[in-house]
């Protein structure tokens, strides 16, 4: 969890965009592991699938909005 708080603070902060909605390679692999922390925590049975897709489309809003 402390990594998709973590990682979901510097996407939104637009301090890893190259241009609007476009992220850095840097920004991208902070996307990446954003992502695959959310789908552990599925996995293990921390959050519902439905949760995770809304974890989902909260972050790519969030980096829409970042950039």
């Amino acid at each position: 969890m402390l990594i998709t708080e973590v990682t979901g603070k510097l996407l939104q902060s637009g301090s890893y965009h190259v241009s609007r909605v476009v992220l850095s390679t840097v920004g991208t692999d902070l996307r990446t592991l954003w992502v695959r922390a959310v789908m552990e925590l599925r996995e293990r049975g921390y959050c519902s699938e439905t949760e995770a897709n809304d974890d989902l489309e909260w972050i790519l809003k969030q980096i829409k909005e970042g950039g």
